[in-house]
């Protein structure tokens, strides 16, 4: 697959009660084969949007209603014929209500649990390690997590957050636009325990006195397989480190 071209449109809004921020990005795929098609190298072409927003509404001063929606492909590529602005959905990726006050945060309903961090387009990763990375990313998530913030001073600030979840099988996992096959109906996924028995730990720090822009990130993960009949549990590990 090669890139072709790419582009990427941030903004922040705000007003005194809410708060939002975007991103948008046009990509063009080119596949000029595929291994054990019939496809005579012919060569395919990709083209598609991806879009996310989150909008912050402030109830309290300790408390916001929270929510995040994105836009992308959901389905493979045909291996035949191109694609164009094809098979494209709606996602509600988060709805919660979030408690913060200065030393620590709490969030309960729909979340993206915190692990890894090198699929965020905030730290500029390059669009190779976004697009990789996002495969391990957790999104959509029901429960609750818990943000601990940790200011040393000159040697960073910290961040450390447990989040426990299961798989959201409600109606706000249906997509808009295209259907996904992966939505409430789907059994047999990892996740799927409807009880808090899945779990994340991160821990992220920058801000360190003489080292501007150093960051770092360690994480760990726990999935339950839920529904998965002989099945044990899954585990994955994520060290970031840069700058």
């Amino acid at each position: 697959s090669l890139l072709l071209f790419s582009t990427i449109i941030a903004s922040e809004a705000s007003a005194k009660k809410i708060k939002g921020k975007y991103y948008l990005q046009l990509q063009t795929d080119k596949v000029n084969s595929i291994k054990g098609s019939n496809t005579n190298n012919k060569k395919i072409t990709d083209t598609f949007f991806e879009a996310k927003t989150n909008i912050n509404l402030e109830l309290k001063n300790y408390l916001s209603l929270n929510s995040s929606w994105s836009l992308h492909t959901i389905k493979a590529p045909p291996i035949d014929k191109n694609r164009f602005f094809t098979d494209e959905a709606i996602i509600l990726e988060e709805l919660n209500l979030k408690f913060s006050n200065h030393d620590a945060d709490l969030v309960i309903g729909k979340f993206n649990p915190n692990y890894a961090i090198v699929w965020s387009k905030d730290i500029q990763s390059g669009i190779w390690g976004n697009e990789y990375a996002e495969e391990y990313q957790l999104v959509g998530k029901l429960g609750a997590k818990i943000n601990a913030k940790i200011n040393l001073e000159d040697y960073g600030n910290h961040i450390v957050t447990v989040s426990s979840f299961f798989n959201d099988e409600t109606g706000l996992e249906d997509t808009i636009i295209t259907k996904s096959n992966n939505n409430r109906q789907n059994i047999g996924q990892s996740g799927n325990s409807m009880g808090l028995s899945s779990y994340s730990l991160n821990i992220y720090g920058d801000n360190f006195y003489q080292y501007e822009g150093l960051f770092y990130n360690i994480s760990f993960q726990n999935i339950d397989p839920g529904s998965v009949q002989n099945s044990n549990d899954q585990s994955g590990y994520a060290l970031t480190l840069g700058i």
